[in-house]
């Protein structure tokens, strides 16, 4: 990438499909906890590609919003 993940300084929401068979939920969990300031959002029901029919909740959560969706935000500590 460039760079350190961990020197990033501004809020970062990481999305996951627990159901992705290439990238296993613990890599990206790895990288949420490596991070600063980040929130885990994980689709239960989600592959790889699981964002391409969820975009307008994806772009939502940019926006200040109290509704997630189908996401759960993830206390990292818990989320394995």
């Amino acid at each position: 990438w460039g760079f350190d993940p961990a020197d990033l300084r501004v809020p970062v929401t990481l999305w996951h499909g627990r159901a992705d068979r290439l990238v296993p939920l613990s890599h990206s969990l790895q990288l949420a906890a490596t991070i600063p300031n980040t929130t885990a959002l994980i689709d239960h029901d989600g592959g790889h590609f699981f964002y391409s029919g969820r975009l307008a909740d994806i772009v939502q959560t940019v926006v200040p919003s109290k509704r997630r969706g189908a996401f759960e935000t993830v206390a990292l500590a818990d989320a394995a």
